[in-house]
């Protein structure tokens, strides 16, 4: 995945076939209030199942938590998996099934799945979709798709200006899965931080370790 910041630059990221009934799916778009999120941070204790499944997906394990580390997260209810940043914080969102967020606030990663199937267009209408509540597209929307493990998702980016006049730099990825549909949200919440950069590239390692089982 390009970096999110340069969300501008046109092309599609690999290549993708994932079929039609979104229950849920549609009602989740709107779950992830971007900059209001500030406020509402909360952390919740998590349990690794077993290093034998982090073996099995290739998720990186960490021991301590230095610079650098990461912790992985699996969700078997769900089957999907990810290592994130060990100084990023977990959230709690209305919708979502997991999100995080980066200690500046700036950051946020969420993941919501659906039970049911859905062709690719559908998939691609969804995402555009995603971006209403954020703000509007600086420039157009540029859509094309990213190979997760175990799977192909869809994927779109976008600079937004926010309600507030901020720059917001945001990729929705969206995959149909083993009865499942999955939506990934990677936000920087305000480009001209500082810490944009490395936010966004923390947000870009963390989707390079996305599994789906």
């Amino acid at each position: 995945m390009r970096c999110l910041a340069a969300a501008l630059q046109p092309g599609s990221q690999n290549l993708g076939t994932p079929e039609q009934d979104t229950s849920r799916f549609d009602a989740v778009i709107a779950c992830y209030t971007g900059p209001m999120m500030r406020g509402g941070v909360t952390r919740r204790r998590w349990i690794p199942i077993s290093l034998a499944l982090c073996c099995l997906i290739g998720l990186p394990g960490t021991s301590a938590r230095g610079a650098g580390s990461t912790i992985p997260y699996y969700n078997l209810r769900h089957a999907f998996a990810f290592a994130y940043p060990s100084n990023w914080i977990q959230l709690r969102v209305a919708g979502a099934d997991y999100a995080v967020l980066s200690p500046d606030l700036n950051g946020v990663l969420s993941v919501t799945v659906g039970p049911g199937v859905a062709t690719d267009p559908v998939l691609r209408k969804a995402l555009r979709a995603a971006f209403i509540p954020f703000g509007r597209p600086i420039h157009p929307i540029q859509m094309g798709t990213y190979n997760l493990q175990g799977g192909v998702a869809q994927q779109a980016q976008a600079m937004l200006e926010t309600p507030a006049h901020r720059q917001l730099a945001m990729t929705v990825l969206a995959a149909s899965h083993r009865q499942r549909v999955y939506l990934i949200m990677l936000v920087v919440q305000d480009t001209r931080q500082a810490s944009a950069a490395s936010d966004s590239q923390a947000l870009e390692a963390t989707l390079s370790t996305f599994a789906l089982f």
